[in-house]
């Protein structure tokens, strides 16, 4: 993976965290269906994040067996950034 360069300050990004969570949600009724794992980033000067660094394929989606538990443990034992299809409801 390439590492991300910050627009702002035009320096590359450095790991910040590793191993988040990221929930994908649909819009039209708010509700998850993806969980994916990837890692944060942030600019060591302005301090703006980023997040990078998916999997390949999701390792929960809402249709398959166990979605909801793997959606509590990811709640529980990760951080979790949201991603909103069209903005935060």
């Amino acid at each position: 993976m390439k590492r991300p360069i910050c627009v702002k300050c035009e320096i590359e990004m450095r790991p910040e965290e590793n191993d988040v969570r990221v929930i994908e949600w649909f819009s039209e009724p708010p509700q998850p269906y993806k969980i994916w794992c990837a890692d944060v980033w942030m600019c060591p000067k302005c301090k703006t994040k980023t997040v990078v660094g998916f999997g390949h394929a999701p390792y929960a989606e809402h249709y398959q067996e166990g979605f909801e538990q793997s959606l509590e443990n990811a709640r529980a034992n990760y951080t979790v950034v949201n991603n909103y299809e069209k903005g935060k409801p």
